[in-house]
């Protein structure tokens, strides 16, 4: 695959990713407002004022807006590690995220089907925090699709060179007589002085 093809499809990965998201967020925003409206509906009824679906409703509703409220007041400065509204107690908060987020929902859904079971507000509030629970665990899951595999450093392995020392020795093994007329010139032709030879006396001999 050419590489302009592959930043296409890497580009539009990362689009559909952040469409996904983003509508997974939208429905959690619908269902915090579904599920307040539900609960005040529920509270205002005469009938249900005394009833266990009332106060369970009640409290998953503070339970769903605090954990819904997480992913935006983890983006403020003063709720960081720095900020002055930052306390110990927040990053166990922060640790029920994504996936773990989900289970929690889908386990707060569980008893507004059987609690009253013939109560349609309950029914329609377990359904909704059952979809966003399945929602937030597919967020956990889909990043692994369209993670991008990370260029793997090259691995060299060092051999160092042994520390040799060497002692210059000089070798004569070529006889050629270029190389040696090369390395030492010629030395200048030396004349012998013609000597006239005298003839010595007989007696001296």
């Amino acid at each position: 695959m050419a590489p302009e093809q592959q930043k296409t499809r890497k580009n539009l990965s990362k689009k559909h990713f952040c469409y996904i998201n983003s509508a997974f967020r939208v429905w959690g925003a619908i269902t915090l407002i579904v599920l307040w409206a539900l609960t005040i509906f529920t509270i205002q009824k005469p009938n249900y004022t005394k009833h266990v679906i009332t106060w369970y409703l009640l409290v998953t509703s503070i339970i769903v807006t605090i954990f819904e409220l997480l992913w935006v007041l983890n983006n403020l400065s003063c709720f960081r590690e720095t900020g002055c509204c930052y306390c110990k107690c927040w990053k166990y908060f922060m640790m029920v995220s994504n996936w773990r987020k989900g289970v929690l929902y889908i386990v707060l859904a569980i008893p507004t089907f059987w609690i009253e079971q013939n109560y349609i507000q309950s029914i329609i509030i377990g359904i909704m925090l059952t979809v966003s629970g399945v929602f937030y665990i597919l967020m956990s899951i889909l990043p692994l699709f369209y993670r991008e595999k990370k260029a793997t450093p090259e691995q060299y392995v060092l051999n160092p060179t042994p520390n040799v020392k060497l002692v210059s020795q000089e070798v004569a093994t070529q006889t050629d007589s270029s190389y040696y007329a090369h390395i030492y010139p010629p030395s200048p032709p030396q004349y012998e002085e013609n000597v006239d030879t005298v003839a010595l006396p007989p007696e001296l001999k």
